[in-house]
């Protein structure tokens, strides 16, 4: 088909102007199907425009569509070893991708069981009794700094004042559930 009977066929389909066609023809190196989205592209598509029984073929194209469509021309263009190397990296990214997912959602299960532990320390107190009267309460979390600081100092005090009459006992809340004593 020579080029003047493609602008008229396209002027026909679209609504177009002749030079719009003409124009969208030879951006498209000749191609009529690549013409007409052209002119979609560009809103020179008015034959079918504001019309209730708007043929089909002429319905708007999304901005995905166009993307999935340039990169599929993009991809055709590439050579074999290209092709390969584009699905390399895309494969690379993916997987990237999914272990920065799988990190911040170890790293959020790694805050909640901190969290966790530091809320039994301090919700949870060990009781120093002597004859039924409380004594002390210290939190766990307290008792812990000291152990570490001088754990002999801790053991002897403790036993020393077992010997005396004073009695150790835990109290508090324990956020174990069946789920976390497995």
């Amino acid at each position: 088909m020579e080029e003047f009977a493609k602008v008229e066929k396209l002027v026909e389909i679209t609504g177009a102007t002749y030079e719009d066609a003409r124009n969208a023809l030879r951006a498209c190196d000749g191609e009529m199907v690549d013409s007409m989205v052209y002119l979609e592209k560009l809103g020179k598509v008015t034959k079918y425009n504001n019309n209730s029984n708007q043929d089909p073929r002429f319905a708007p194209i999304s901005a995905e569509e166009i993307a999935a469509a340039e990169y599929k021309k993009a991809m055709e263009s590439l050579s074999r070893a290209q092709r390969k190397a584009q699905a390399k990296a895309e494969k690379r990214a993916a997987e990237r991708a999914r272990r920065a997912a799988k990190r911040a959602e170890s790293r959020s299960a790694f805050g909640e069981l901190i969290r966790k532990i530091v809320r039994f320390l301090t919700h949870n107190n060990i009781v120093i009794s002597k004859e039924g009267e409380e004594f002390a309460s210290i939190p766990l979390l307290a008792v812990l700094i000291i152990c570490s600081i001088s754990v002999g100092l801790a053991v002897v005090a403790v036993f020393v004042s077992m010997m005396f009459g004073y009695e150790y006992s835990f109290r508090g809340e324990s956020e174990m559930n069946e789920a976390d004593r497995l």
